[in-house]
């Protein structure tokens, strides 16, 4: 990330790995000014859904899925994670 601070592909998979560390409100700093800079980034808005789940904040993960599916419909990663927040929040 030092030699291309601004590259899109890098700061995603960087804020995607800090999600996965369970390094929620690191991946979620970059990963906001992400979807902030490219609002059209579908992939953007899952990984930053995976942070809002990871912070146990299921309505803002919905929304950040909505949103990617509004995108690209096409990105069945979305629908799978949409998925996931519907059956956890059953009974």
């Amino acid at each position: 990330m030092r030699s291309d601070p601004d590259n899109v592909v890098t700061r995603l998979l960087i804020g995607t790995a800090q999600c996965q560390l369970g390094k929620y409100d690191e991946a979620s700093h970059l990963l906001k000014a992400l979807v902030e800079e490219n609002p059209s980034d579908a992939p953007a808005r899952i990984a930053l859904a995976g942070v809002y789940m990871g912070l146990g904040q299921a309505p803002a993960a919905q929304t950040e899925l909505r949103k990617a599916i509004e995108l690209n419909p096409k990105l069945s990663e979305a629908y799978f994670n949409m998925a996931q927040i519907i059956l956890a929040s059953k009974p």
